[in-house]
C-alpha cells in the first residue's frame, strides 16, 4: 500500500517558528496512528525532488523507534525514469 504525508503538516513540531523541526514522541505517534503505520511496517520514503524531504523524514521515523525505514534512491524523479 502507498500513503503519502505531507512531512511539514503531519509530522513537524506544531506552533514553531523553525521549519521542520521534529515533533514530540507523542506527536509523531498520533500522525503515525492516523496514517496507520506502526513499527513492523516498512516504509519506503521519497520525494518530489529526489533528495530533500526524504532523508529528514528517514532520521525522524529512525530517531521514534522505526527500524524498518528506507529511502527511495533518487527519489520519485529517478522511480519514474
Amino acid at each position: 500500500n502507498t500513503l503519502r504525508f505531507d512531512y511539514d503538516n503531519d509530522f513537524c513540531l506544531p506552533g514553531c517558528s523553525l521549519p521542520h523541526m521534529i515533533p514530540t514522541e507523542e506527536g509523531f505517534n498520533q500522525s503515525a496512528q492516523q496514517l496507520v503505520l506502526n513499527n513492523v511496517d516498512l516504509i519506503v520514503v521519497y520525494d518530489k525532488s529526489g533528495t530533500l524531504a526524504a532523508p529528514r523524514a528517514w532520521w525522524m521515523f529512525k530517531a521514534m523507534g522505526h527500524d524498518n525505514v528506507r529511502v527511495l534512491n533518487g527519489g520519485l524523479p529517478a522511480w519514474l525514469e
